[in-house]
């Protein structure tokens, strides 16, 4: 049953006349300071010669309920408008709260709106806007549509979702009332910005769940992390093929052909996995990742590594390869620290040095130096307790 109560008002006589709405007619003529309409009833038997071709109420409240009587929405409006067919009513300035069983979550807002004969669908338009009562997360839009029976409101154009410092601007969507998922699709593209952390996100689909605070992307997406102290340029800048945004730990996971350019330090960090510490400026690869330091074409790689990019440092673990710029010298070792600064390095575990010009090659247990100007020193390369130390400088150019 889809009720409103409020003051009405005639419109133009017309022959014609609906079951509605002689209900609404003869419910106000039975009320005297408010009316009741009602989509279910049986007319009388004889009709009169004219009534109205619509019913117009002013300060109206329309409300639906469940075969159980839980409401699935409640409405104020300065006005609703019932079609002469009794279709539909037409709403202006709503107000009011969906319904999820008999418990609200959504307060929403338009300009203007529709209910449907069935009072199934609200459909509300121009500056809609939805904020949710169980954590207050706020979406506006252009155009939403209330399913409750489907447990989800549509969304369509101009959409900005907003909680705290999180916002995201997207071109159409679905909003989920139990699980409290955002599902949002972009036209062309979907942008998010992490305010506190400098982040702005671009991608074709995004999945908040907000509960959760997770921001998620399927897609590929593009990432780029403001300057600190100047806001217009760009500090870092990241792509994968998906992304998953932790909101309360602020930490971006990108997978799927990773790859992360930073300024400061001039490195190029590319991996199937990276996960980026954006409140420590920290980055972590469990998988094989590579280093390129761009400036000095410094190439190192590994099986893992975390680049702490505010102390410009790498460290590496497993199966670890440097390469230098002249790609005249060559570093193997388990473990290795590089200054990407200063392109001095220390290395542990099953060290190898391999130099062309003059061609040398030396193994040992740690080595610590500079390889991109092959001054290396080696040590640990003896047989038995013996301990040898190598010492390798670059040639004197003549």
């Amino acid at each position: 049953m889809v009720e409103g109560r409020g003051t009405e008002r005639p419109r133009q006589a017309s022959n014609r006349f609906t079951p509605l709405l002689l209900v609404g007619l003869i419910s106000s003529l039975l009320l005297t300071s408010c009316s009741t309409l009602s989509r279910i009833g049986k007319p009388p038997e004889q009709l009169p010669a004219q009534t109205s071709d619509a019913l117009i109420f002013d300060n109206v409240t329309l409300e639906q309920a469940n075969p159980t009587g839980g409401l699935l929405w409640k409405l104020d409006a300065k006005q609703a408008v019932y079609s002469e067919s009794g279709q539909q009513a037409d709403m202006e300035l709503p107000i009011g709260q969906l319904y999820r069983g008999e418990i609200p979550i959504y307060e929403v807002s338009a300009k203007t709106g529709t209910v449907n004969q069935d009072g199934e669908t609200v459909l509300l338009k121009n500056d809609v806007i939805a904020t949710d009562l169980r954590d207050g997360a706020v979406v506006t839009a252009e155009e939403a549509e209330w399913r409750p029976n489907e447990d989800r409101l549509i969304l369509k154009r101009n959409i900005v979702g907003k909680k705290e410092d999180f916002t995201i601007n997207a071109h159409e969507g679905q909003w989920f009332g139990e699980a409290n998922h955002l599902d949002l699709l972009g036209e062309p593209s979907i942008i998010a910005t992490l305010e506190k952390q400098r982040l702005r996100l671009e991608g074709e689909h995004i999945l908040w769940k907000i509960d959760e605070q997770l921001a998620i992307s399927d897609r590929p997406i593009q990432v780029q992390q403001a300057d600190e102290t100047n806001p217009k340029l760009v500090a870092n800048q990241a792509n994968s093929n998906q992304a998953i945004l932790n909101l309360a730990i602020e930490e971006l996971l990108l997978s799927g052909a990773a790859r992360l350019i930073s300024t400061l330090p001039p490195i190029t960090l590319t991996s199937e996995a990276l996960r980026w510490n954006l409140k420590q400026d920290q980055l972590t690869s469990e998988a094989p990742v590579q280093v390129l330091q761009r400036d000095e074409q410094m190439f190192i790689s590994g099986d893992r590594a975390q680049a702490d990019l505010a102390g410009e440092v790498v460290t590496f673990t497993g199966n670890v390869n440097g390469i230098s710029s002249s790609q005249q010298a060559q570093l193997k070792s388990d473990n290795l620290t590089w200054n990407t600064t200063s392109q001095d390095v220390q290395a542990n575990g099953n060290v190898s040095y391999i130099q062309l010009e003059p061609p040398l090659s030396v193994n040992g247990t740690e080595a610590n130096g500079n390889l991109n100007s092959e001054a290396v020193t080696v040590q640990g390369g003896g047989n038995g307790n013996q301990r040898v130390t190598t010492v390798i400088t670059p040639q004197d150019n003549p």
